[in-house]
């Protein structure tokens, strides 16, 4: 823990309170610089606070972060910045899908999301892996599914089987998730990747930002 006198808050678009709690891995000043650089401050005008510290809420979650009621939660131990960083728009993506509820209006991302996951039942199964047992067909988070994927399957071997298909076996487990791995690519890397492999998430992000009055990437 840092002693007090040495507790430091930084802003985000001067209007966004950091406060670092447990001195982190990584450069803090550095994530926010590159978030802003990346992502434009419409997108998080419903966000309130950003903490980097050891929070029971990632505690009970065993999570690396966490965006809850207008606060993303960040862990010290994150292993860099880079990370970091793409640790930290993946949680600015779940703060859009809260704030911006109209992108799933039209289910255009949960059909296509939806229609992934038979796909990759398909796969698995002509590879006599057994999917009995498991809801392909569902866009909620499910433990016992992640489970399958990560402990069964293998992220590894996954990664292999779905490339093209998922920006990454984590996105796989919820439209939730496969919206926030997607948007984490086109603000960071490539928008155009996201526009081929995720057509329904990257017209939805280019509808928001031009209602939000900006440019496309």
């Amino acid at each position: 823990m840092i002693p007090i006198s040495e507790k430091k808050e930084l802003m985000l678009f001067n209007r966004i309170p950091v406060m670092i709690q447990d001195k982190p891995n990584y450069d803090v000043e550095e994530v926010l610089s590159g978030l802003k650089k990346s992502i434009p401050v419409s997108m998080v005008r419903d966000l309130d606070y950003v903490i980097v510290g050891d929070s029971q809420y990632l505690n009970d979650r065993d999570l690396d972060s966490i965006y809850l009621e207008g606060v993303i939660y960040m862990s010290p131990e994150i292993e860099n910045t880079e990370e970091a960083l793409l640790t930290m728009v993946h949680e600015v993506a779940h703060s859009v899908e809260e704030n911006f509820p109209q992108i799933y209006a039209d289910e255009t991302i949960e059909t296509e999301f939806l229609g992934k996951r038979k796909k990759l039942m398909q796969i698995l199964t002509s590879r006599d892996i057994d999917t009995a047992g498991y809801d392909f067909l569902s866009t909620e988070y499910d433990e016992k599914f992640d489970d399958f994927l990560y402990l069964q399957v293998g992220y590894p071997r996954l990664r292999t089987l779905t490339s093209g298909l998922f920006m990454s076996p984590y996105a796989i487990t919820s439209v939730r998730e496969y919206f926030a791995d997607a948007f984490e690519e086109y603000f960071l890397r490539d928008p155009m990747g996201v526009k081929l492999m995720a057509p329904a998430v990257y017209y939805k992000i280019e509808e928001l930002l031009e209602a939000l009055g900006e440019r496309f990437i």
